[in-house]
């Protein structure tokens, strides 16, 4: 079964399989989006490490050959490396790290890769919980499904060995609520998308899906499906968003489920895509940025077999 490596190189082979104009159209956006010094920023302010994550992964989705943005990325993460204080910018900085070593050039990664490991010690060291997961802050006393993805990621990215294995599978398995779908925090009564994607790819990733009811999650999941083809964050949410849909199709993916939902999905994410390059978030948006651009161009290449 793949895992949530498997993915994300899925997401940068099969884009290669974009129409040219297509391709460079987003291509054109985004080399407008990154700042001068490196980084790529959110719709307004300075650069920072989450949107040059976002803005890292879209250039090897769209152009993982070219050194030009990478160097700037990379000089652009080296000045950042001091500041990193959440495991959010954390997975951001590995990220980046990891596609340069693979794509690029791996001396230029090469040059971030001590103070990075130095500092993911340090995080987890103060978001390591009690109940097996890591806590968004460390003023959160509990443990949280998405950063405990974050971290996982990151240990796999910084190859880091897994400690405490099983107690992570335990905490994510006591998350899955009735509904099928997954909690970000303990005392949620219901599941949500993005939790429940995060805990696929946690569990595959440890080799432990069978500890759960993977019917049920399919089954969660194809319920926040809407009419507009796109995936909702949660049962009561108001509208399907970008993020939602890359995370259900993502965990769908995984499962190997995801081919019963091109059509109708593929429209919806064409329907945020800016006439001039770039996504929206969902339909009430009127701006694209690089983290929706990120998830709808992965989303489409999800869509692919």
């Amino acid at each position: 079964m793949p895992n949530s490596v498997d993915l994300f190189f899925h997401f940068v082979t099969r884009s290669a399989d974009f129409p040219e104009v297509f391709r460079a159209r987003h291509r054109h956006w985004l080399m407008q989006q990154q700042r001068q010094d490196g980084g790529f920023a959110g719709r307004s302010g300075d650069s920072n490490l989450y949107y040059t994550g976002f803005g890292a992964r879209l250039c090897a989705i769209l152009w993982s050959d070219v050194r030009d943005p990478w160097v700037a990325i990379i000089r652009y993460l080296s000045t950042q490396l001091a500041t990193i204080d959440s495991v959010v910018d954390l997975a951001s900085a590995a990220t980046i790290y990891a596609l340069v070593r693979v794509l690029i050039d791996e001396s230029l990664a090469q040059q971030v890769v001590e103070p990075l490991r130095h500092q993911a010690e340090r995080l987890f060291v103060q978001l390591k919980r009690a109940d097996g997961g890591f806590a968004k802050s460390e003023h959160s006393g509990f443990g949280s499904t998405y950063a405990t993805f974050l971290a996982l990621n990151v240990m796999n990215l910084l190859e880091f060995p897994f400690d405490d294995q099983e107690r992570i599978v335990e905490f994510v398995c006591s998350r899955q609520r009735s509904d099928g779908g997954f909690a970000e925090i303990s005392h949620a009564r219901q599941g949500a998308t993005n939790p429940t994607a995060a805990a696929v790819s946690i569990l595959v990733d440890l080799d432990a899906l069978n500890r759960i009811d993977t019917t049920k999650v399919a089954e969660f999941l194809c319920q926040l499906q809407r009419d507009d083809g796109g995936f909702a964050a949660g049962p009561f949410a108001p509208v399907s968003d970008l993020l939602s849909t890359c995370a259900a199709m993502s965990a769908l993916w995984i499962l190997g489920l995801s081919q019963g939902f091109m059509d109708r999905v593929k429209s919806f994410v064409l329907s945020l895509e800016n006439p001039e390059g770039g996504f929206r978030g969902n339909i009430l948006d009127d701006q694209a940025d690089v983290e929706y651009t990120f998830y709808g161009l992965a989303t489409l290449s999800l869509l692919r077999p």
